[in-house]
């Protein structure tokens, strides 16, 4: 009777939102071997910059610059890791929390945003219960294993915490900072917009967010089809599902696109093409569940999928480009259906 007494007692001590760490997503930590290393050979990195691939669990790789910073703010601020202090000036170095640049928007275009963010302050706590063997190396670089991403790609963090789970320790809550701003960015050289000209021909304009667009596109995986065309068009498309989907990522709040958020409204039938239409249709499941600033309307999310869907179609099926932040779409485009000819993806990510 007191075992089933003391078992019904932990079981209610597990359900109490309380009490109940279990309430919220746990990261359960492995060895810092598994997650610390040098990076892959041949791999370059800007100093101040800081490379992701998440093709097979995540690798996160500082440049030498940044790499110095962590290491510098370790030696002033982290005796043993356990102080505030050493928190605080470690996801500052790293950038997270609110700050506009820094390891959140990269990996908001990872996972869906609050997961993207999640991952940001799992890599801070790593490297804090890490400090010894992070500080071996004169290149940060973290990676998780597959599993673990798998994970945090089905986490629930809305409440803005999750619990970390150490190999050393008890468990403990980490809270996230984030505080997506409201207001327009400023940082667009010009208004984002889509406008139709007199000749029928569809002009888009990002401005400096062309490059940051680009960015995600080739970040996204996608292979070269070989064979019937068939194949080489289903390829393609899926090339485009990819491009697409990480472009969205990136356009939700705090993400590196979040601009598109503001793209001014146009109206204008999309392209008739069936091929457009499939890609609009195999990522709209997707789009539902991206994060947009409080408030958005049904309307302005799907000016916002329109935009994205089009600059990839663009681009991936019509090998459309920018010039000066502007990319023009041939009213003959616009009108045409693609062919049994479409060319694979242009780009292959490995």
């Amino acid at each position: 009777m007191k075992g089933y007494t003391a078992a019904l007692l932990l079981h209610m001590l597990l359900r109490s939102p309380t009490l109940a760490l279990a309430d919220i997503p746990t990261f359960t930590a492995q060895g810092s071997d598994t997650y610390l290393g040098a990076p892959s050979p041949g791999l370059t990195v800007d100093s101040n910059d800081v490379h992701i691939d998440d093709s097979n669990g995540l690798d996160v790789t500082f440049g030498t610059d940044w790499s110095k910073k962590i290491r510098d703010t370790v030696d002033a601020n982290c005796v043993d890791g356990q102080s505030d202090q050493c928190k605080q000036q470690l996801q500052q170095t790293l950038g997270l929390g609110s700050t506009p640049k820094g390891l959140n928007p990269r990996m908001i275009g990872v996972l869906v945003v609050l997961g993207g963010i999640a991952l940001s302050y799992i890599i801070a706590e790593i490297i804090r219960l890490s400090l010894d063997d992070a500080k071996k190396y004169e290149v940060v670089h973290i990676q998780l294993p597959k599993a673990q991403t798998d994970e945090l790609s089905s986490w629930n963090v809305t409440e803005g915490r999750f619990n970390f789970d150490p190999v050393n320790g008890d468990p403990f809550e980490v809270e996230m900072n984030f505080n997506p701003g409201s207001k327009p960015p400023s940082n667009s050289d010009s208004p984002l917009s889509a406008a139709k000209q007199d000749n029928g021909d569809i002009v888009l304009t990002a401005g400096s967010l062309a490059a940051v667009i680009d960015e995600q596109f080739s970040q996204a995986l996608c292979s070269r089809g070989l064979g019937s065309r068939a194949l080489v068009k289903r390829l393609s498309l899926q090339c485009m599902v990819n491009r697409l989907e990480r472009l969205r990522r990136a356009v939700q709040e705090g993400g590196a696109a979040f601009a598109i958020q503001y793209v001014d409204p146009f109206d204008f039938p999309p392209p008739v093409d069936d091929l457009y239409q499939t890609l609009f249709k195999e990522t709209s499941d997707f789009a539902d569940h991206v994060t947009l600033r409080a408030n958005t309307t049904a309307e302005i999310r799907d000016r916002i999928d329109t935009y994205t869907a089009i600059i990839t179609f663009a681009e991936g099926a019509w090998g459309l480009g920018w010039t000066d932040g502007k990319m023009t779409i041939p009213a003959a485009h616009w009108k045409k259906q693609q062919g049994e000819d479409d060319e694979e993806c242009p780009t292959e990510i490995k």
